[in-house]
Formats: C-alpha cells, sequence, structure tokens
C-alpha cells in the first residue's frame, strides 16, 4: 500500500508526505510486514522577500527524511533441497549448505538530508549544497561457519553502516546571448565516508561477530566495528617507524616508515595481516563545459577520483606465473 501527498502554500512552502506498507513471501509471518515513510520540505525564501534579481535571483532551503525497507530472496527461512544432476534418469537432491534462519527481519535504511540552492545575476551563477547521513540496519548476511556444523554459512540480520557526505555543485554561465554563443560551466565535488557502527551479537550465546569478509582473493576486503567500509587488509612489508608503539602505519591507515629488507636484500614481509588501504576515493570532481549556438551545442567533461588504494588480481596472477 503507497500512498503519497505533495502540499503547497503560496509558491514558497512546500510539503511531501509519502507512506507505504509492503508485504513479503520471502520473511517469516510475524516479520513479514513493514513500513516506511519519507516527508521533504523546501522553503524558498527568495519569494519572501523583496530583491534586486540582477544581484540575487533565487534562494531555498530543503530539509529531508526517508526511509526504506527491503525483503531477501527466496528458501531463507527453511531447510530445502537444490536439484542435482539425475542419475540413471532418477531426479537427485541435495540439501543446501546455507543454513536458514527463520526469524529474519527486514532491512531498513533511514536517510537524513538537509540543502540550499542560491542562484545569482539572474540564474547566471548558482550553487548547490548538500549535506546527508544514511544508518542502515539489520542488513541480511550469509556468515561463514565451519565445516563441521554440516554447513558453509548462516544467514543472519547484522550492522548498522553510516553513510554520510557532502556534495556540492557549481554553475556558472559566462557567456549567454538566446541569439548567439553560449558557455556553460558546472563543477561538482562530493565526498562520502561510510562507516561499520555494529556488526552482530548472537541474543543467545552473546558472541560478537567484530568484521565481516566482503570478499576474498589474496587479500580480503572487510567490515571492522569503527572502521570505514572498503578496507582491505593482507601480507604487507615489514616497515620501520619512527614510532615505537606502531610499527606499519600511522592513525590514519597510510603506511610509515622504510621497508625492512633481509640480509639477501628481500623485502621482508609481515607476520600479521595489516591494513592496506581503502578502496574508497576521498573525494570526487568534475568540470562540464558546454558551447552551443543556435541549436548546436558541444559538452566536454572531465572528472577525477582522488584517494584510495587500488589492488590489482591481474597484476598478482602475472608475477605468480612469471609474466609481469
Amino acid at each position: 500500500m503507497y500512498a503519497f501527498s505533495n502540499l503547497a502554500y503560496k509558491n514558497y512552502l512546500y510539503l511531501d508526505l509519502s507512506l507505504r506498507n509492503d508485504w513479503s513471501s520471502t520473511l517469516p509471518k510475524n516479520n513479514n510486514s513493514y513500513l516506511y515513510y519519507s516527508a521533504s520540505s523546501s522553503f524558498v525564501f527568495s519569494e519572501l522577500i523583496n530583491l534586486d534579481e540582477r544581484l540575487f535571483s533565487y534562494g531555498k532551503i530543503r530539509l529531508g527524511y526517508a526511509q526504506v525497507g527491503n525483503d531477501t530472496g527466496p528458501y531463507q527461512l527453511v531447510a530445502s533441497f537444490n536439484a542435482q544432476t539425475a542419475a540413471n534418469g532418477l531426479p537427485t537432491f541435495q540439501e543446501s549448505d546455507i543454513l536458514p534462519n527463520s526469524d529474519l527481519k527486514p532491512e531498513i535504511s533511514s536517510s537524513f538530508e538537509v540543502g540550499t540552492e542560491l542562484k545569482f545575476f539572474r540564474n547566471r551563477l548558482g550553487l548547490d549544497l548538500t549535506y546527508y547521513n544514511t544508518n542502515s540496519r539489520n542488513q541480511i548476511l550469509p556468515i561463514q561457519l565451519s565445516n563441521t556444523t554440516g554447513y558453509a554459512s548462516r544467514i543472519i540480520n547484522a550492522g548498522l553502516i553510516q553513510n554520510r557526505g557532502l556534495e556540492a555543485v557549481l554553475h556558472l554561465e559566462p557567456l549567454s546571448n538566446s541569439r548567439g554563443f553560449n558557455w556553460d560551466i558546472d563543477i561538482n565535488w562530493s565526498a562520502n565516508r561510510s562507516e561499520v557502527k555494529e556488526l552482530f551479537t548472537d541474543p543467545e550465546s552473546g558472541q560478537e561477530i567484530n568484521n565481516y569478509v566482503m570478499a576474498s582473493r589474496y587479500i580480503t576486503v572487510e567490515a571492522r566495528v569503527g572502521e570505514r567500509m572498503g578496507e582491505m587488509y593482507g601480507i604487507g612489508y615489514a616497515r620501520v617507524s619512527d614510532d615505537p608503539n606502531d610499527k606499519y602505519y600511522d592513525k590514519t591507515g597510510q603506511f610509515v616508515g622504510q621497508i625492512v629488507f633481509s640480509a639477501n636484500g628481500k623485502p621482508i614481509a609481515t607476520t600479521e595481516r595489516i591494513k592496506l588501504g581503502n578502496y574508497n576515493p576521498d573525494w570526487l570532481a568534475g568540470i562540464r563545459n558546454t558551447f552551443s549556438y543556435r541549436g548546436i551545442s558541444l559538452s566536454v567533461l572531465f572528472d577525477t577520483r582522488q584517494g584510495g588504494k587500488l589492488y590489482s588480481h591481474t597484476q598478482t596472477v602475472g608475477r605468480e606465473g612469471g609474466i609481469i
């Protein structure tokens, strides 16, 4: 079921409301109904004050809060059998190696956003700023189990992931002529940080899970409580730092110090898996120039991704094969 309302007052105050309820057959009966909603408002304050449009053309403040729910795929609640290759014309089945969970809850993400939009000099200069904060709870994940249990993984509800960031867009019109040559410039910049706040605590045993391996191939990509999403761990080079309490990397996660070499000149590996870096960028930016003349336009875009670490699996395999 879905309901939506749009309210406006004198062309300067707006309010949008929505309400939705889903029922999912892939969730247990006691948790298969989940309600989520949103509310957003905007205030066009330039409509209330008499300003010279040649200097200040438009001003708006916006505020919003929204939730969204999500279910899971089928056959996660009870044990099921998977079809196998037929034997002598007879169908065969095998029990799934995933331990089901009959008490799953729906995933819920809650997001808050605030921003402003400003325009000057008859809309030839514009600025759009946004800050957002999203919290995702009860994510449905498989966690690895010991083979002695008879299963490879178990389905659980886990995690509180906080995602927050800033976005900025600057619009410029250096040349504007309705019958001639026009030049528009759009510059955007954004930075995002995603942090693991919680993972999982077993309600029966009290056992905690403080890290979750999202990918594993020579190195691992892990979600660890208190750290950013996208952290990579693996064996690195032993290093010597000026700080005797920190041999490998500083508080920002960057490597420090010189690599330690053995007597035969080879770099020495760390004895433990260490943080190798985060694959997420520190920030993103782009600039687009659009040139137009009497219905013909040309657009040129430059963008950049700054920061973040890169792991090349191709290079690793090539080194193993002796071709790099």
